[in-house]
């Protein structure tokens, strides 16, 4: 019969056999009870079911919004809110105390690069608009649907109206910038930076509108199959467009053409393919006298200008029908036409009465279009170099100065020009 002594070791033994036993077996992986992924648990976190702390304070939050408790207390959470009433207080005044500091209104730590936030803060922002803006939820509330090509509720675009319009009135009252409060530009309601910005988004979203309509109606012409965005056009089926732009604008029909649902009146063109529709080059015994001296007179001024037979100095197309004379000075097309008259063929009269001024080049339409709107064409992908670097010959010298950087396909006729000009 054993005695206490052997039983007290008996027992000791047998524990210590056991726990040996059980250390020595290889954990088995187990699912978080949060992220529901295999993990081996580990000494450190002993009996929990969580792959990690924060999977084990996610999970307990979540546990609370589900029940309507406050996360920092017991207390029942307000409506559409994680916290009570006091803590949604106390978190306000340390969110402004912080910012009132310039650190971030989040965290508190610091900020950079002018920001009201920490970057790591800006990243999970911007990240946020981003995941609610591709499925469709108002970047704002974060509950209701979007509407149509906007990133808001109708609830909170209004309310957002209404604040934008009441700081605006603020800062304008106090005689600084109406957008961000900082000093204004001396002849605009804005500071500079707002003015650069504000162009920026805005050729920016007009693009993406162009391009959604575009890709609507097909992405490419209908009759030559062209592609490249900066040569396509919006064609009106019916041919009234010359109408319709009496009307609104270019951007205002793009964005007619979303809200009513890309109407089948609409579809795609190549400028070259939409000047061919528009005006089909008639034979001569179909067309009357004016007409006649017309075609003759642009023709005469295209091979001057463009080489006999005239063509693109771009793409290097031939076709007369869609030929036009190019100002070689970006953006004084528009002013000079009306400058010379505003028809059609002023400007090739004014420029055979002026002695052929080198101020043109011979251009198609999409090529036209394209590098006056874009400042640049695709059909070619040439870098713009001063006109003094492309054309050294000693007769062209300085008769080119008051142009922008522009190439030219033939620099040997831009030479016979100056010297015809002298």
């Amino acid at each position: 019969m054993l005695d206490s002594f052997n039983i007290n070791m008996y027992v000791v033994v047998t524990t210590l056999l056991t726990m040996n036993n059980i250390v020595s077996e290889e954990p088995k992986p187990i699912k978080c009870l949060f992220c529901h992924n295999l993990f081996i648990p580990t000494k450190k976190w002993g009996l929990r079911r969580h792959c990690s702390h924060n999977c084990y304070q996610n999970h307990r939050l979540s546990k609370k919004a589900t029940a309507g408790i406050c996360r920092a207390c017991k207390n029942r959470a307000t409506v559409n809110s994680a916290y009570c009433e006091f803590h949604l207080k106390k978190n306000r005044e340390r969110r402004k105390n912080w910012r009132a500091k310039g650190l971030c209104g989040a965290c508190g730590r610091k900020t950079q690069n002018g920001l009201s936030v920490c970057e790591h803060h800006n990243q999970c922002a911007k990240a946020g608009v981003e995941a609610r803006k591709n499925s469709g939820i108002c970047i704002k509330c974060c509950r209701n649907e979007a509407l149509p090509a906007r990133r808001m509720c109708e609830k909170c675009v209004r309310a957002n109206k209404k604040w934008k319009a009441q700081r605006r009135e603020k800062f304008k009252a106090n005689g600084v910038c109406s957008d961000c409060g900082r000093e204004r530009h001396s002849a605009f309601k804005i500071c500079d930076e707002c003015r650069s910005r504000r162009s920026i988004n805005h050729k920016k979203e007009t693009r993406q509108r162009r391009e959604r309509v575009i890709s609507a109606y097909g992405g490419k012409c209908e009759i030559c199959s062209e592609s490249r965005y900066e040569l396509l056009a919006i064609d009106h089926k019916n041919g009234d467009g010359a109408a319709e732009r009496k009307k609104m604008t270019s951007e205002q029909m793009v964005m007619r053409i979303i809200k009513n649902g890309f109407p089948e009146k609409y579809r795609i063109l190549c400028h070259n393919c939409n000047q061919r529709a528009r005006t089909p080059l008639k034979p001569d015994n179909q067309i009357t006298d004016s007409t006649r001296k017309s075609r003759v007179l642009k023709r005469e001024v295209l091979c001057h200008y463009g080489g006999t037979p005239p063509t693109c100095s771009c793409c290097g197309t031939d076709e007369y029908g869609i030929l036009t004379l190019n100002h070689l000075k970006r953006g004084t097309g528009r002013k000079h036409n009306r400058e010379v008259g505003g028809a059609t063929m002023s400007v090739y009269v004014w420029a055979k009465k002026n002695n052929y001024p080198p101020m043109f080049d011979v251009r198609c339409f999409g090529c036209n279009f394209a590098d006056g709107k874009y400042g640049r064409c695709p059909c070619r992908d040439i870098a713009l170099e001063p006109l003094s670097s492309l054309y050294d010959d000693p007769i062209c010298k300085g008769k080119h100065s008051d142009l922008q950087a522009r190439p030219i396909k033939n620099a040997e006729n831009c030479v016979l020009r100056c010297a015809g000009s002298n």
